[in-house]
């Protein structure tokens, strides 16, 4: 697992030494290897399987644990796909809550209450059942990990001007 290595300090300053507005605004960069990860993370499992899963889904807890994570900074944020991806699931074991992004459109309506569904039933549910399942006890769970993740806001975003309105002055 890596450790502080990944995280790029004082990013905006880093980009450009002009920029030194933020100086504790740090980053971990999103990587294309992050498809390969998954792709043997989905596919790999030793020992006790119940146990691989549970650890394969809570493994961004674990390094923020390792890396302090809840006494370096006030907030941490991850940009993930709306998925249930074991990248996302791992992003999401560590949330306190989530924001979707939707165009304002009826797929986008449904959509919202599906994600929702998945995040309680296949992702918080799921890794609940896991960790008793693997009988991981309080002192082997991530302090990083949360139990429940709740949804925070829905964002609106690309909004289209319906093609009955009109914004001109007849």
């Amino acid at each position: 697992m890596p450790g502080e290595e990944i995280i790029i300090k004082n990013a905006m300053y880093e980009r450009n030494n002009r920029y030194d507005l933020y100086p504790t605004l740090d980053f971990v960069a999103a990587q294309f290897e992050l498809d390969d990860t998954e792709i043997d993370l989905a596919s790999t499992n030793y020992g006790n399987a119940t146990l691989s899963d549970w650890e394969k889904r809570t493994l961004i807890a674990t390094w923020l644990d390792s890396i302090d994570a809840a006494r370096k900074y006030d907030y941490v944020r991850f940009d993930c796909p709306p998925a249930t991806k074991i990248v996302s699931q791992n992003a999401l074991s560590c949330s306190h809550c989530y924001i979707i992004p939707v165009i304002p459109d009826e797929l986008s309506s449904r959509g919202v209450t599906h994600f929702q569904g998945l995040v309680k039933r296949k992702i918080d549910d799921e890794l609940q059942y896991l960790k008793t399942s693997a009988r991981v006890d309080k002192e082997n769970t991530p302090r990083n990990y949360v139990r429940r993740t709740t949804m925070a806001a829905i964002a609106p975003f690309i909004v289209k001007q319906s093609p009955k309105c009109s914004l001109r002055a007849d």
